[in-house]
């Protein structure tokens, strides 16, 4: 959306015959592998992700302000002076889910949403929502030359005085601006708009598909296009009067978008880029483009366009996912057509799914790393994944892994994107935290309604289900602000910590642990000064502070704290601290492991709590790595992350992992583990998933 007039491409003669173009194989499409990062851990060499962002981008537009992007969970607004993370717009939008963004001539920036459109002066919503056109799901809104023009699942319409549909019912699929007139794409091909009149290009005129993904104007009336149809891909190109039909011989990758990169059309795939040349410019070089066919001439549909009518019922459009070219028949007969070689840019991401050209720059947005100039160095990230607090990762019965970030966005893992992926939540609650048990993934939310009230609900194949909602006690005066921490025992019962508000706007302190049970109305208080009569029966007094608790030490709960493990149990909160045989006394992180082992990540290191007696022993560099977070592998490995690194205890063994063991950071907040044994590791401006490695030394799972 928002895309700028293209620069005028070159004009190329009748060249390379079919034969001649398939006698260069695909090799000149090769690109430098990814250099991934690795991890050398157990033998095995671990893949590493690096990931920063939740938001999927939906529209980019510069103004006087700085760089607006529209996504999913609001708008971001991105200033040159704002070395931080971009000011996130959502509560004041009609919706946090952006559509469209239109920078009006000396007027306000129009944002569009799912709940209405506002404008922008400066950085300052309007009050009104502005009025949307009747085209059913948006999918593109552009200023073309002075006029403002939307289209959707059911059609185009026009800006004049106000909106007015525009032609036959279409489902839109992007806007392409040509100089004052514009491409239309559409699910059953190519609308070119000029004035009143409209050229259509279908798939019975020249077009070999009739999923329209892109357009590149060239100028004179000729144009490049990507179009599709369920199963391939194919690139066109308009002379002003028939289409040429390109496919590249080997060319796998799927495509997602056909950009103006430096004057030329360039095909962008979700890891490089490629712009295709023409092959009689001077030191052309690239794969040959294999031509497949060539329309008839002046096979294009002209008529004038009607406006007005009723809006037909609103359907989403179908949108197809990127696909692979079309692959070259045997015995291709010889096909007369321009000749264009395709040129590999280089890798320009990991998974890229959208392109946004600003000005004279395309940005690509790739999945969970915001979005970043091709050719460039200009880097765009919410880093929404990266906690200020400890990671909230879980999985669910089916092993899948899932978060929730500091905004209470639920996300999962989703190994066919390759990339976490939003997933809605019930409405009117606002996820805190998650936790795994043995009948699935659980979540705790506040009551929007109500704010001392929390739900927990449970993930149950594709829905959501509450298990329990409780209105918690806090005392005269008291709100809750959050429910940061949580786990669910074997009894059914879920802990939640409790966190409330403070004097001032933002600040809170944590006031122990509530433990909710589905069968009984009656809500357990362990907190500092807790008695049965006050806070429920089997009340303990316990620090109100803690930064971790886990339940599998049945029926014990652990809690980390400044005075020490906490012990939950038996009817008596047991603080071990120095006295006990806790190095330093101060716990921040507590793990029950296996062979009844339970690890403490303690002031002077890490050590464990095993037949009524503390070990501390470790090697210097362990203690030097200063863990302060732990984690658990399948495996039966521990795993401790901290400011100097990361460290691992196997069968006895420590292993430091330092300089030179290939993990991009070496300063870590948190570490969780998940079903596949991959590491979430929260470093300072980033998320690392360390993958499980492929090829395990003797004696070691990997």
């Amino acid at each position: 959306m928002n895309r700028t007039a293209r620069t005028p491409l070159p004009r190329v003669g009748l060249a390379l015959a079919a034969s001649l173009a398939m006698a260069c194989g695909a090799t000149a499409l090769q690109v430098p592998t990814a250099t991934v990062p690795t991890l050398q851990a157990g033998g095995l060499a671990r893949p590493v992700l690096t990931v920063t962002d939740l938001d999927t981008v939906r529209d980019v537009v510069e103004t006087a302000e700085g760089t607006w992007v529209a996504t999913d969970r609001g708008l971001l607004l991105y200033r040159s002076e704002d070395a931080g993370r971009p000011r996130r717009f959502a509560r004041e939008l009609p919706s946090e889910d952006v559509r469209a963004l239109v920078a009006m001539p000396n007027g306000p920036l129009v944002v569009v949403t799912a709940g209405g459109a506002a404008g922008l002066a400066g950085e300052s919503v309007l009050p009104d929502t502005l009025p949307l056109p009747a085209v059913g799901e948006l999918v593109a809104m552009e200023r073309v030359g002075s006029k403002v023009w939307a289209c959707g699942s059911t059609g185009v319409a026009r800006l004049d005085q106000s909106w007015v549909r525009f032609g036959e019912p279409v489902a839109c699929t992007g806007i392409f601006p040509s100089g004052d007139a514009l491409f239309v794409g559409t699910t059953r091909g190519l609308l070119y708009i000029d004035g009143d009149v409209i050229r259509e290009h279908g798939e019975g005129r020249g077009l070999p598909a009739g999923y329209v993904r892109s357009v590149v104007d060239a100028g004179d009336g000729t144009a490049f296009a990507l179009v599709q149809d369920a199963t391939r891909a194919f690139v066109a190109y308009f002379d002003g009067n028939r289409w040429f039909t390109y496919t590249i011989a080997g060319f796998e990758a799927p495509i997602v978008a056909l950009e103006p990169v430096n004057g030329e059309p360039t095909l962008i795939t979700r890891t490089a880029a490629f712009a295709l040349t023409p092959a009689d410019a001077e030191g052309a070089v690239g794969a040959p483009l294999v031509p497949l066919e060539a329309s008839d001439r002046g096979r294009v549909l002209a008529y004038r366009a009607r406006l007005g009518g009723p809006a037909p019922d609103a359907a989403e459009t179908d949108m197809l996912s990127p696909r692979a070219l079309a692959t070259v028949p045997e015995n291709l007969p010889t096909v007369r057509a321009p000749g264009y070689l395709a040129r590999p840019l280089g890798l320009i991401g990991g998974n890229v799914y959208g392109t946004f050209p600003v000005g004279d720059t395309l940005l690509v947005a790739d999945r969970n790393n915001g979005l970043r100039t091709l050719g460039g160095d200009r880097e765009l990230r919410s880093r929404d994944l990266v906690a200020s607090r400890d990671l909230q990762v879980a999985v669910d019965a089916d092993g899948s892994t899932w978060l929730v970030t500091d905004e209470g966005v639920v996300a999962s893992w989703d190994e066919g994107e390759s990339g976490l992926v939003r997933v809605p939540t019930p409405r009117g609650l606002r996820p805190w935290s998650i936790a795994s048990a043995d009948d699935g993934l659980y979540v705790a939310a506040t009551k929007a309604a109500d704010p001392n009230s929390v739900v927990v609900f449970r993930r149950n194949r594709n829905s959501w289900s509450p298990v329990v909602e409780r209105r918690l006690s806090l005392g005269e005066g008291q709100e809750l602000s959050g429910v940061p921490m949580m786990a669910a025992a074997s009894d059914g019962s879920v802990w939640v910590a409790v966190r409330v508000r403070g004097a001032t706007p933002g600040s809170g302190r944590l006031r122990g642990v509530a433990v909710l049970r589905p069968n009984d109305e009656t809500v357990t208080y362990h907190h500092r000064g807790a008695t049965e009569e006050a806070d429920g029966p089997g009340a303990l007094s316990m620090p109100d502070d803690f930064s971790n608790l886990d339940l599998a030490d049945t029926p014990n709960a652990w809690f980390s704290t400044i005075s020490g493990a906490v012990r939950v149990g038996d009817a008596q909160a047991i603080v071990f601290g120095e006295a006990r045989g806790v190095r330093g006394e101060v716990v921040s992180d507590v793990v029950v492991g296996t062979e009844g082992k339970i690890w403490m990540a303690a002031a002077e290191g890490p050590g464990y709590y095993y037949n009524r007696e503390f070990e501390f022993r470790m090697p210097a560099n362990v203690k030097a790595a200063r863990p302060l977070a732990l984690a658990l592998d399948r495996q039966g490995r521990v795993w401790g992350a901290g400011g100097n690194g990361l460290v691992m205890w196997s069968a006895g063994t420590w292993t430091v992992f330092g300089e030179g063991s290939g993990l991009p950071a070496s300063s870590f907040g948190d570490i969780e583990t998940d079903a596949r044994d991959r590491l979430w590791l929260l470093g300072e401006d980033a998320v690392l998933i360390v993958l499980r490695g492929e090829v395990a030394a003797a004696g070691d799972g990997g």
